[in-house]
């Protein structure tokens, strides 16, 4: 299993918080990717 960061609701009327999951190792088939920097175009937000 691999630890991958990420951000979680515990539920709905909670803010999302930074958080750590558990995924399963990449099979034959599929590509992990690192991803270093990630945004939103502020266009987007509207």
């Amino acid at each position: 299993m691999l630890e991958t960061p990420a951000y979680a609701a515990a539920d709905a009327t909670t803010p999302l918080a930074p958080t750590t999951i558990q995924r399963r190792a990449p099979r034959a088939n599929e590509v992990l990717i690192d991803i270093a920097f990630c945004g939103v175009c502020h266009s987007d937000l509207h």
